[in-house]
């Protein structure tokens, strides 16, 4: 027996569903980069992009900053990794609402792993 077009749609959806979990459980990217850094490096782009910060903060002060942010484990030492971070003093300086700067970047992190 075969399938119709909408089972063999729903099966093609179930396997790019499965493969996605998998790639997010994958130790490392299609690049041999850890998985955790794929998730800082989407989350850098995401937060340049929310809070206009320019290349005077550089990618490795960004990325450096979020990992220690996201190495925290709940949300009131985020905050405080944020605002002692090379991201918080770059925020800082510009004279930006450095409390809801910092609360965007802690919101748009992912939890932390165990």
């Amino acid at each position: 027996m075969t399938e119709g077009v909408g089972g063999a749609h729903r099966s093609q959806a179930a396997h790019r569903e499965q493969q996605t979990a998998a790639e997010h459980k994958a130790p490392g990217g299609p690049d041999g980069e850890p998985a955790d850094m794929l998730h800082l490096g989407e989350t850098a782009i995401e937060v340049r992009r929310r809070l206009g910060i320019d290349r005077g903060l550089s990618d490795d002060a960004l990325m450096s900053s979020l990992d220690v942010i996201a190495r925290q484990a709940d949300r009131r030492a985020r905050w405080r990794a944020a605002f002692d971070s090379p991201l918080g003093n770059w925020l800082s300086g510009r004279g930006s609402d450095l409390n809801t700067a910092l609360n965007t970047i802690i919101s748009l992190l992912p939890p932390r792993r165990f």
